[in-house]
């Protein structure tokens, strides 16, 4: 997921800058070929050390939970008083649908086509779903609800991805691409000191399976910086 900030190669494990008693992070032009300008090695230890701690001191903390999720209720309840036109629509249309409903059950009570009538029905009823499901994940209780089962959903994550960062490489890199795509490493010079500054998108959500699905708009603001 490490990236070279100048020319988008991969940072690999590899030999040089100085000592070879520490495995160290490069980028992977200069380290096969040496024709891009960044030649900073960097130890691995200490890039994840650094790295992960921070993720764990900035993203992973209570108050950049309850930050994010009071963020994405607010855009989520915002998104329904801009549709309050649309729902409007939609509840006339869904009047006018079971009202059409009613009268072609009535016409197959009276003896009417009943391959037709209940063709039209099933049609009906189809819209009818549709409709009925728009206007009830656009309810206050579905909005709270929606809301709960994120913070849950995201809280039980973290207390699962906190100790996988410490403890199992294997599974902490399976978790992290699950909410991170990659982390753009540039190589910076303040002074005579040179070293990495680290940037990325964190996808709080992630793209598990399990993942909760909410209505009415995606938010940004499930997002984070590292």
């Amino acid at each position: 997921m490490l990236k070279c900030g100048e020319c988008g190669a991969n940072l690999i494990i590899g030999t040089g800058g100085g000592t070879h008693i520490h495995k160290k992070y490069a980028c992977a032009n200069y380290f096969n070929r040496g024709t891009y300008g960044n030649d900073l090695y960097i130890r691995r230890d200490i890039l994840e050390e650094r790295l992960l701690g921070r993720l764990q001191r900035e993203l992973l903390r209570p108050e950049v939970i309850d930050y994010t999720v009071a963020e994405f209720g607010r855009q989520l309840r915002a998104a329904l008083s801009s549709m309050s036109n649309d729902l409007g629509v939609l509840r006339r249309r869904k009047e006018q649908l079971e009202g059409e409903i009613e009268r072609f059950s009535d016409g197959i009570a009276r003896g009417g086509p009943l391959d037709a009538l209940v063709q039209q029905i099933a049609v009906r009823e189809k819209e009818l779903k549709a409709i009925s499901n728009r206007l009830l994940s656009a309810s206050s209780a579905s909005i709270e609800g929606q809301l709960r089962e994120l913070r849950q959903f995201v809280e039980k994550g973290i207390s699962d991805l906190c100790p996988q960062l410490n403890r199992d490489t294997a599974l902490a890199k399976t978790e992290l691409q699950k909410h991170l795509s990659e982390v753009r490493m540039t190589p910076t010079k303040e002074g005579e000191d040179r070293h990495y500054v680290a940037e990325g998108d964190w996808d709080l959500l992630g793209t598990g399976p399990n993942a909760p699905v909410l209505g009415l708009a995606h938010s940004d603001g499930c997002g984070g910086q590292i």
